[in-house]
């Protein structure tokens, strides 16, 4: 098994890997580029805590991804967390890889024999995972297993929500039964050994045959294996080197035991136990050497957690390359030099220690999550490189925080510790990496196909067109369905502290106010987007794809030369999820445009996005930054894919009536429900009130405020409608649409001009206005046309209804502009009410038509003519 060649088969997002012990410089190196090559943007790696903690700050000031590509999640148990695996979880299927490997230069690139080059003799079986099958229930629970020994209450929360997110998480209650062989994770509830006797239940074997990397003392396996199955005879291969066998401990053992020693080069760290019969054979294979603890014991008992495949039956023949026969004939026990046992080390007395560090750099937020409680009156600082933070305390006496408004991360892993001074003594408690959750999160974001945006402008041949809607189809869904993959930031102390007064509502918000902070925007000092730290504003996910192109960040990206990679040979393929050439073209040499049905299935993409974002269910459960993003996803399309070939002159109307129609949805009107109780109907109020009326009835109004309002959204929007190139007859609806989002002051309520001046400047160079003075300019002669209509409305309802074609705008109070959108006789019409988001057949006396009354009324044609340039 070539587990570089594992790692790059292209388009498994997640990866779990666990091991003993961690090279984290050889995996950030080797490891993570082609983890990275083969598509994966959420990474984490569980790894013995004593072993893996010790090498990770040995590394410090070397180390540039952890904590901002990566996870290292330390497993504290009271045995030694010793499975060694990776996992990669794609959107139908997974691959998994388990044997004796580490995340070491030695174990990766493991060797079989003393002729090639590097690293240990390791074994390491790999396979493939189908939904609905016994080994999608076998990978689900051994995952759950493993997260519920982790001690961090938010990590086993963290990656639960990760798996329960992909396919896998509907397979716990599927297909069930043993299979052959059989893949587990023993440890956490039951042993090894206790798994072996029910599965082998009524089973005898002759001869024990072992290859391991390591034995305990006293053959405690052997004895097992002599008590259980009736094995007489025993064989283990070994380098001589970590055979522990202890004579005196030996003296008592009724089986028949030989060990062949090993040389040691190169060194044999793979573990497989065969066990034999006269007429039948079966085998262990992983992660667990010769010892009680590997096989008798849980964790809980002093045991290790170990990770092996079983084999049920087997042909001993098919394993016999495991052997190394070139090495001295095995020998009795008796006979063979055992090195006297060796003391344990000792162990460091426990002392305070800091757990976990986070920085969110998007709020100015540092927390410390500590193993125990300080003092009630300490005073605790962090220092992080050469500078210092206050903490404070927060509900959980265990978790600490402190303000980092104006912190700025260099290119590498940031470290940290604590001091506490509690009376007259002062204690320093551990260094430990800072997870940056902002460039995690930034990372993680493109699990999700984000990148399939850009190349909504890009020309493809048609297998790539196809792809790209199916990106578009998981993208969309997911924004709808999946508040886990949206979590919101914490609230940032600093930015409560500087606004004593609440924002207002949507509906005080005036023109006056509305003009003050775009003028605020297009005043502020000259800058850069470069100079944007990412993080500062929400270039996340969707904003990343649509403003993130000239954005410079200290990331170093270790896959640059990696991507073009083929996968590996062998029984793990890549099914039919390989990708097309790009670099096919038609025989004009020109790449090939979307078919007209391609186009059309991107128009219902939308228009279907647009019916499932308006469901009660998504206002009831989405996250703020859940439904910022959904507010930008068909906004971005229709601005990217109006660059491109996907949207042709014949689809600019339907395509900007979507975008309108979404509009109304997000900042103008809900639809109509029926309470299921009671019968009523009722009109529920725009998404973004609804969700924050929502967020403020469970006492979160601010965190709302505080994602909402840094004004990317709303530049996003109003941009997004300017670039629209939409006929003048439709330029009326897209104006008000232009208004609805300018006037919703929460969108702009928590904004940081330094920030948004460069976007709004970025966002400039796609259209063709001046995009504030557009705004500016629209806002007020919407307030004038709405006046002057209103004061006229009941002398002109008499002699300018509703009567009119198709396209007409018509007029009313309390339910203010409605279109034309079919005429049923001289007297009806049927009308789209933008208030309502609702279609209605209605008679003429109830609304004024404009085109009508702009015959007779030479001001109302020119306010009207300037709200529809």
């Amino acid at each position: 098994m070539n587990l570089r060649e594992f790692c790059k088969i292209p388009d498994f997002p997640l990866a779990v890997l666990t091991t003993f012990n961690i090279d984290p410089l050889f995996f950030e190196r080797v490891v993570l580029y082609d983890l990275l090559a083969g598509g994966a943007n959420r990474i984490f790696v569980l790894a013995d805590a004593d072993q893996a903690t010790s090498q990770i700050i040995s590394a410090q000031g070397q180390l540039v991804t952890l904590g901002r590509r990566y996870r290292l999640i330390p497993v504290r148990i009271k045995g030694s967390f010793h499975p060694k695996l990776c996992v990669r979880i794609g959107r139908k299927r997974a691959l998994v890889a388990s044997g004796s490997h580490n995340l070491t230069r030695s174990g990766w690139l493991g060797r079989s024999s003393q002729d090639q080059s590097g690293g240990n003799r390791e074994a390491t079986v790999a396979w493939q995972v189908g939904a609905g099958t016994a080994r999608a229930v076998e990978l689900y629970e051994n995952l759950s297993a493993m997260f519920s020994l982790i001690e961090s209450l938010e990590d086993r929360d963290e990656l639960r929500a990760q798996i329960e997110s992909t396919w896998l998480g509907g397979e716990q209650n599927t297909a069930t039964g043993n299979s052959d062989p059989s893949w587990g994770v023993f440890g956490v509830k039951s042993s090894l050994a206790s798994a072996l006797e029910e599965r082998w239940q009524g089973r005898r074997f002759k001869r024990l045959r072992m290859v391991t990397g390591s034995t305990d003392q006293q053959g405690a396996v052997i004895r097992w294996a002599a008590k259980t199955f009736g094995v007489k005879e025993a064989v283990v291969e070994i380098d001589q080197a970590f055979c522990s066998f202890d004579p005196t401990a030996l003296s008592d053992l009724a089986v028949d035991l030989k060990i062949r020693t090993y040389d040691g080069h190169p060194r044999t760290h793979l573990k497989v136990a065969v066990f034999e019969s006269e007429t039948e054979s079966a085998a262990v294979v992983g992660s667990a050497n010769c010892s009680g603890s590997a096989w008798l014991r849980t964790s809980a008992e002093g045991g290790n957690i170990e990770s092996v495949v079983i084999y049920d039956h087997c042909v001993k023949e098919d394993l016999a390359h495991m052997f190394r026969h070139d090495q001295a004939t095995a020998a009795p026990w008796q006979d063979v030099v055992l090195l006297p046992p060796q003391a344990p080390p000792d162990q460091p007395s426990e002392k305070l220690q800091l757990r976990h560090l986070q920085l969110q750099s998007s709020v100015g937020v540092f927390t410390a999550y500590m193993l125990k409680c300080p003092g009630t009156a300490a005073v605790l600082t962090l220092i992080v490189g050469s500078t210092r933070f206050a903490l404070e305390p927060t509900q959980d006496s265990k978790v600490w925080r402190a303000s980092a408004v104006d912190f700025r991360s260099g290119p590498e892993t940031l470290f940290g510790h604590i001091e506490i001074r509690d009376g007259g003594s002062v204690e320093i408690t551990n260094a430990t990496w800072v997870d940056d959750v902002d460039r995690l999160a930034e990372v993680a974001g493109r699990r999700l196909p984000f990148p399939a945006l850009g190349r909504l402008s890009s020309k493809m041949i048609s297998e790539d067109y196809k792809r790209l809607l199916d990106d578009l189809q998981v993208l969309s869904k997911a924004l709808l369905t999946q508040p886990a993959e949206f979590p919101d930031p914490p609230l940032a102390a600093h930015k409560k502290a500087q606004s004593s007064a609440a924002p207002k509502p949507a509906g005080q918000v005036t023109v006056a106010d509305v003009i003050l902070s775009i003028d605020r925007l297009k005043s502020h000092g000259t800058g850069s987007l470069t100079s944007i730290p990412l993080g500062g504003v929400s270039l996340i996910g969707i904003m990343h794809v649509l403003f993130g192109e000239q954005t410079q960040t200290t990331d170093v990206d270790p896959t640059e030369a990696e991507h073009g990679n083929p996968p590996m040979d062998g029984s793990v393929d890549e099914g039919d999820n390989s990708r097309p050439s790009p670099t096919h073209k038609t025989n004009d040499g020109i790449e090939a445009g979307p078919t007209l049905a391609q186009r059309q299935k991107l128009l219902k993409q939308l228009a279907d996005f647009k019916e499932q974002l308006s469901a009660l269910s998504f206002a009831q459960t989405c996250t703020a930054r859940q439904l910022q993003q959904a507010a930008a996803y068909p906004l971005g399309v229709a601005l990217l894919a109006s660059r491109g070939p996907w949207i042709q002159l014949e689809d600019r109307f339907a395509l900007a009536a979507i975008i309108r129609g979404i509009c109304e949805v997000l900042f103008c009107c809900g639809k109509r429900e029926i309470d299921k109780e009671t019968g009523k109907e009722w009109t529920r109020p725009a998404l973004f009130v609804e969700v924050k009326n929502r967020y403020e009835s469970l006492g979160k109004g601010e965190e709302f405020d505080q994602i909402i309002g840094d004004g990317t959204l709303w530049i996003l929007v109003l941009s997004s409608l300017a670039s629209l190139n939409e006929s003048p007859e439709s330029h009326f609806a897209r104006n008000m649409a232009f208004c609805d989002v300018a006037r919703f002051g929460v969108l702009s309520s928590n904004f940081s001009p330094e920030y948004l001046t460069p976007l709004v400047r970025r966002l400039s160079l796609s259209v063709s206005i001046d995009f504030p003075e557009k705004i500016k300019g629209l806002l007020a002669a919407m307030a004038a046309l709405d006046g002057y209509i209103a004061t006229h409305f009941d002398e002109w309802q008499s002699t300018v209804s509703s009567s009119g074609q198709v396209g007409d705008w018509l007029w009313r109070p309390t339910l203010g502009y409605a279109q034309i959108v079919k005429v049923v006789d001289p007297d009806k019409a049927e009308i789209h009410i933008r208030q309502r988001a609702q279609d209605l057949l209605v008679k003429r006396p109830f609304y004024v038509n404009l085109q009508n009354a702009c015959r007779e009324h030479a001001t109302l044609r020119t306010l009207l003519a300037a709200a529809t340039e």
